[in-house]
């Protein structure tokens, strides 16, 4: 302690002395408890930031995961889809080349009966000689065999056309069958969950959401309270709703009547879709 402390020492007694010791003490105790308070309320506060970012990052996992599982599905539909309209452009080819044939075949068999019908009057002729010299007997005999052969060929072709008529009506029910397969398909919904549907609508229609007027493939979406429209990438990239018309929606009489076909068949039915409901779509 150097001179001038000594002699403020000496300026005070020792109860003030020990008072102010104790009153410095208090002090750095009040200090060192608020430090200690404030340390442990940020290790809690760490704690809670922590807990919300592992939150965060399954929730974030967790819509990855489903995204990439709705756009695998989409993938798979698509391809399905793609499969089917393969398969139907197979048919549809198929039975082009049918009715070729049969156009073919019906051809054949007019020519044939033309060639029937003048063997017969020929033959008709023959009969009414009753007597004739050899050469004509012969002659006659050769055409009798050659009206034999006709109207052996004329059966086969006739034959012929029958199966072919009848293939083309098989052809014909069958292609209806997979376009009602492909229409069934288009407008499969890819996702149901929580009571929210979402559905491709297979067409290009104008997105209206820019000035240009584009025309996209939209997703169709129906909300829990059955609420629809539908969505197209807008110049953001972000999904937006196609714009409601001025005046709201305004379906034609035909489109009404057509819904009220639809529907009523659909109470009847219990409001169960089934494949034979759709025959009146024509697939595009």
């Amino acid at each position: 302690m150097n001179t001038l402390q000594k002699e403020n020492a000496t300026n005070f007694s020792v109860v003030e002395l020990h008072e102010m010791l104790a009153h410095a003490i208090n002090e750095e105790t009040d200090q060192y408890n608020d430090l200690m308070l404030a340390l442990e309320n940020s290790e809690q506060e760490k704690s809670f930031l922590k807990l919300q970012v592992n939150t965060l990052e399954s929730r974030n996992k967790s819509l990855i995961d489903e995204l990439n599982a709705a756009k695998k599905l989409l993938e798979q539909q698509d391809d399905e889809m793609q499969s089917l309209k393969q398969q139907c452009q197979q048919v549809v080819n198929n039975a082009d080349k049918h009715l070729l044939m049969i156009e073919q075949k019906t051809r054949e068999f007019s020519q044939l009966k033309t060639r029937h019908e003048a063997d017969k009057a020929t033959l008709n002729k023959f009969k009414a000689i009753d007597k004739t010299p050899e050469l004509i007997n012969k002659k006659i005999k050769a055409y009798k065999e050659s009206v034999a052969t006709h109207l052996k060929n004329f059966g086969i072709k006739k034959q012929e056309l029958k199966d072919e008529v009848k293939k083309r009506r098989s052809i014909e029910a069958s292609l209806k069958d997979v376009k009602r397969e492909l229409l069934e398909v288009q407008y499969s919904p890819f996702y149901n969950k929580n009571g929210e549907i979402m559905a491709v609508y297979p067409r290009l229609c104008e997105a209206g959401l820019d000035d240009n007027l584009s025309k996209k493939v939209p997703i169709w979406y129906m909300d829990k309270g059955g609420v629809g429209a539908l969505y197209m990438l807008n110049e953001d990239g972000e999904p937006q709703r196609s714009p409601t018309p001025k005046g709201g929606l305004r379906p034609s009489k035909e489109a009404r009547e057509l819904m009220r076909v639809l529907l009523t068949k659909f109470e009847a039915n219990g409001n169960v879709v089934y494949g034979d409901d759709l025959k009146m779509f024509e697939v595009e």
